[in-house]
């Protein structure tokens, strides 16, 4: 027989387990002294602690190792539980999975609003001139603008003679009904369901943008923060003109994509 310390050296369970264990009906002592109050426990009991052992490295409850305990004769009695408690595990790695993708996320979008800031892009006031464009103006989500592009590039064709540019006539930030317009710069007019019209030129305050759309804030900030200061006033539409970004087929890497911010004054 081995008195719990002893039982604890072999077994690799701390005392406050044992105890704990025994309280639970998990794992009980071969023999309870009445007056010490003192544990004991035998080989078999070791045999015993070692399955206990096992479940708590398979992140195992209580309730489910002292299930194990009290019913399971043998491995292949296990198999019900363990698929279970696989299945919730594989949940569990999918959720961290995704939880570690969000983190990975916002740690190279900060660090790309660093690496723009340390670049040292400038506001400036530039005049843009006034261009024929074939558009699209919709109330939708921002993520739908791709494919707005491609039905524009196959309406306007060989006609395509510059950048595009995306207005939001919005004066606050909307996700699914930003009131939105897509222009794709023409050199002369074309027949399709697309109007074809002049954009406006203008006075602008603008910056450019290195890195992923999602950090377009930070330049955003920076623009409006030099109207401020300059004593000017900004109007709507505000626009982004894409110098590099998604392609037709590939989307390329998010962190060379260029915008021009436009803010018109």
């Amino acid at each position: 027989m081995y008195n719990i310390g002893t039982f604890s050296r072999i077994t690799g369970l701390t005392v406050k387990a044992l105890r704990l264990y025994h309280e639970r009906g998990i794992l009980e002592p071969r023999y309870v002294d009445e007056k010490s109050g003192y544990r004991y426990y035998n080989r078999e009991d070791a045999s015993r602690a070692r399955v206990v052992v096992a479940l708590k490295a398979m992140d195992c409850s209580l309730s489910e190792i002292r299930h194990v305990m009290a019913y399971c004769a043998d491995e292949s009695d296990l198999v019900g539980l363990l698929a279970i408690k696989q299945e919730a595990l594989q949940a569990e790695i999918a959720r961290l999975s995704n939880i570690s993708f969000v983190i990975d996320r916002i740690i190279n979008r900060e660090r790309e609003v660093t690496k723009m800031k340390e670049e040292g892009f400038d506001v400036e006031v530039k005049r843009v001139e006034p261009q024929l464009v074939i558009s699209h103006r919709w109330t939708g989500a921002w993520m739908e603008i791709g494919d707005v592009v491609l039905k524009l590039r196959g309406a306007a064709e060989k006609e395509i003679s510059g950048r595009i540019v995306n207005l939001c006539y919005n004066d606050e930030y909307r996700e699914l009904d930003a009131d939105i317009e897509v222009c794709m710069p023409i050199s002369k007019t074309v027949e399709s369901p697309w109007p074809c019209r002049t954009l406006e030129g203008g006075e602008f305050a603008v910056l450019l943008h290195r890195g992923p759309f999602e950090t377009l804030g930070e330049s955003y900030l920076r623009v409006f923060d030099w109207i401020e200061a300059s004593g000017r006033k900004a109007t709507l539409p505000t626009r982004q003109v894409v110098h590099k970004g998604p392609g037709p087929l590939l989307e390329g890497d998010p962190n060379n994509y260029l915008t021009e911010i436009q803010v018109p004054l």
